[in-house]
């Protein structure tokens, strides 16, 4: 007999023989079905997992498990949602540390969920440790997870950066992601990263697991997916002269602005030029109506990178501002958070190419919180003028 198991469905899909069958959480009976229910079966779930030679009560066990471990990935992410009350995410933590107590594989798989995607801006981490202050296994699952923010959104962005002619089928490279979540692939990419170990010790460990052998050219696409992030790569040729950005002085929203705008300007086409964009057309991430990044032959920079850069100041100090700076109490590094929003930014450009340039940089654009913007971007534009020098100067502190 074959199976097919969703825990996030809490349904298993058998086939013995030519018959199929249906097994839902907890039900001893199967339900006869036919292969056009199976989609309204499962729904949206990605998270199959084939089971092969395996008996009804074998099945029966192994959904339960993966039912399980959802429920302790419901509860973390319930900890982490900032528009429940604080009573309610404590509550949610408490349920976890009882969830997470009962098999360690509980913890390893919301690990190895949470590592695969950066925390996205509207998530709270703060207020989920403060929830989880009292618990052990939840407490150090969040913290880890804090700690290795920076190098889970490399571990992603360099994934999304495959090629996708390395799969067959546009549809493989979800198969593809599934066994990298699920082996733990983004977890330990990240902890080898953190701790500034050679990539390549992935590769070795991804050899010996069954799932991630099961997809096809696993080498390729693995040796693809770490490629961008050995330490030779990693990022642009330093230039010091590129970043001495005079501070203001005064505290005007404008001087501010304006003395940002060029810090942020020069990391954008660096972190452009990290993802090999710089030599194709702007319309890539969203940007129409220019050839290229270049306006002329002499090699100005010209007017699409400005338009691209009044998207990521709207994306960053307007619609992300309270979280950047609830994110900035809870970490001294501001620019990592920058850079890691910047990141997020190109990242979701490239994924929807088809995004306009609706918001432009004129000096009365609005913000939500001018008094918050101009706490902030002093010590914003400080962070992004030295982090070039610090990683320059260190190898082991690099922003990500």
């Amino acid at each position: 007999m074959e199976a097919m198991i969703s825990g996030r469905a809490g349904v298993a899909l058998l086939w013995e023989g030519p018959q199929l069958f249906s097994l839902h959480l907890g039900d001893e009976e199967v339900v006869s079905r036919r292969e056009w229910e199976i989609p309204f079966l499962l729904g949206d779930a990605r998270d199959l997992r084939e089971l092969k030679g395996a008996s009804r009560r074998q099945v029966a066990v192994e959904l339960a498990f993966e039912a399980r471990q959802f429920d302790a990935l419901h509860l973390a992410l319930l900890t982490l949602d900032s528009d429940l009350s604080e009573g309610l995410r404590e509550e949610a933590a408490v349920e976890l540390e009882e969830v997470l107590g009962e098999d360690p594989r509980f913890a390893e798989f919301v690990e190895n969920v949470l590592f695969s995607n950066p925390l996205p801006a509207d998530g709270d981490l703060p207020g989920a440790l403060k929830a989880a202050q009292g618990t052990e296994i939840a407490l150090r699952v969040l913290s880890d997870f804090e700690r290795h923010q920076s190098q889970i959104a490399d571990a992603w962005i360099a994934w999304q950066g495959i090629p996708g002619d390395l799969f067959a089928r546009s549809e493989d490279r979800q198969p593809a992601l599934n066994a990298a979540v699920r082996s733990g692939g983004f977890r330990r990419l990240a902890g080898v990263l953190l701790e500034g170990e050679p990539v390549e010790i992935l590769l070795g460990e991804a050899l010996m697991n069954r799932e991630v052998l099961a997809v096809p050219k696993h080498r390729e696409i693995w040796a693809q997916w770490v490629k961008p992030l050995r330490e030779e790569s990693r990022y642009p040729e330093f230039r010091p002269e590129a970043l001495y950005v005079a501070e203001p002085d005064d505290d005007s929203g404008e001087e501010v602005r304006g003395a940002l705008l060029a810090a942020l300007r020069v990391r954008l086409r660096e972190e452009i030029q990290r993802l090999g964009l710089w030599e194709v057309s702007p319309s890539s991430l969203g940007i129409y109506g220019f050839e290229s990044w270049e306006a002329d032959s002499t090699g100005r920079v010209g007017e699409a990178l400005d338009e691209l850069l009044a998207d990521l100041f709207v994306y960053i100090f307007v619609d992300r501002l309270r979280s950047l700076s609830t994110q900035v109490q809870a970490k001294d590094d501001i620019g990592r958070l920058v850079v890691l929003n910047i990141r997020h930014f190109l990242e979701e450009r490239q994924q929807d190419s088809h995004a306009t340039s609706d918001d432009v940089m004129a000096p009365g654009l609005t913000l939500e919180d001018p008094q918050l913007f101009r706490a902030l971007a002093p010590s914003v534009l400080k962070a992004l003028t030295e982090s070039a020098r610090t990683r320059e100067e260190s190898p082991s502190n690099h922003p990500t």
